[in-house]
């Protein structure tokens, strides 16, 4: 889960792509999706050593200056995060 603590170290500084959920814990279409994301972790842990995935509640208000910082604007969203060398 990343937080306002830990997303420059999870997404800047990682060595994998990553692939962020980013979504309100209100919201029905991310309620909805829930399901499928954990899914894709679990399918995907084999890949861990190239692709991670993460998620952050835009609803939470300490989150709401990563997810402004990231231009989210609908939920919910996924970013891919390539690494960068």
């Amino acid at each position: 889960m990343l937080t306002p603590q830990n997303v420059e170290s999870v997404l800047v500084n990682s060595s994998a792509a990553i692939v962020v959920e980013f979504y309100a814990s209100w919201c029905g279409h991310c309620i909805a999706f829930s399901p499928i994301y954990k899914s894709l972790a679990r399918d995907m842990k084999e890949w861990k050593p190239a692709v991670d995935l993460a998620a952050i509640d835009c609803a939470a208000a300490e989150n709401r200056v990563v997810c402004t910082d990231y231009s989210i604007k609908g939920y919910p969203t996924l970013k891919l995060h390539i690494i960068q060398y």
